[in-house]
């Protein structure tokens, strides 16, 4: 079987460009919440509802902005493994990934990565933040969201997969 190539994707700069947009429209929402009349809710709760409601789409707003920013692939595919810098900034080689399982209809996906390297990566702020709530819903290993990407979740989701199927069928022969 033949090695799959390179393969870099970049950000989706009309998704993120979206996603701006729509955090600015809910901050406004719950500013407004805050700051306007409050018309059900007593003046005191409706601000605590809208200072409290602003702050998500704020900080979803400043990662969208920040993202629209970034230049160059987020996620790469070589042949000896796959790096996502939403995850760390290294490459995961393949032989270190024992499984990949699909998850959310194939938006996700799961790395299933040997504890021996996972413990070697610097893995961001996000990620680490990501597995404490996985780890709390039962779900184990590294995920890799598949959407807000230039290209569609299922033809990445084909991609990923080719490359490590390859990749594990290449070392699976050499053994032999």
């Amino acid at each position: 079987m033949s090695q799959p190539g390179l393969v870099e994707i970049e950000y989706s700069r009309v998704q993120q460009a979206n996603n701006t947009v729509l955090g600015l429209l809910l901050t406004g929402a719950s500013l407004f919440l805050a700051l306007g009349p409050a018309r059900e809710l007593d003046e005191t709760q409706a601000q605590v509802v809208g200072y409290v409601g602003a702050i998500a789409p704020a900080l979803l707003t400043v990662r969208a902005l920040s993202r629209l920013a970034t230049a160059g692939p987020v996620l790469t595919l070589t042949g000896a493994g796959i790096c996502d810098l939403r995850i760390a900034p290294k490459t995961i080689r393949w032989s270190a990934i024992r499984g990949i399982t699909a998850i959310q209809g194939g938006k996700a996906l799961l790395l299933d990565v040997d504890p021996a390297v996972e413990a070697g990566l610097t893995l961001t702020p996000d990620t680490r933040w990501f597995r404490r709530l996985a780890f709390a819903h039962g779900m184990r290993g590294l995920c890799i969201a598949l959407l807000g990407l230039k290209s569609g979740h299922h033809e990445l989701l084909g991609m990923i997969l080719a490359h490590a199927e390859a990749a594990w069928s290449t070392r699976s022969a050499e053994r032999r």
